[in-house]
C-alpha cells in the first residue's frame, strides 16, 4: 500500500509541477476550455512520470519501498 502511495503522490507532484509551467499557456481559470486543457495536461503529465520517471524506483527503490512497507507493516501489528 505504501508503495502505491508513493507512487501515486510522486506522480501527483510531477503533474502539479507540469500545470505550473504551462498555465501561462493556459485560458482562464475555471472555462471550459481551462478544464480540458487542465485534464489533458494532467493525462500527458501522468504519462510522462510513467514512460520517464517511474524507472527511477527500479531495482534499487522498488526493494527500498517494499522493505519500507514491510517494516510499517509490521509495526502497526
Amino acid at each position: 500500500m505504501l508503495t502505491l502511495a508513493t507512487v501515486g503522490v510522486t506522480a501527483l507532484l510531477f503533474a502539479v509541477d507540469y500545470r505550473a509551467y504551462y498555465a501561462a499557456s493556459h485560458a482562464h481559470t475555471l472555462s471550459y476550455v481551462w478544464m480540458l486543457q487542465l485534464i489533458g495536461t494532467t493525462l500527458n503529465a501522468s504519462y510522462q512520470f510513467a514512460v520517464i520517471g517511474l524507472r527511477l524506483y527500479f531495482p534499487i527503490g522498488l526493494i527500498g519501498l517494499f522493505a519500507a512497507s514491510f517494516w510499517f507493516a509490521a509495526r502497526t501489528r
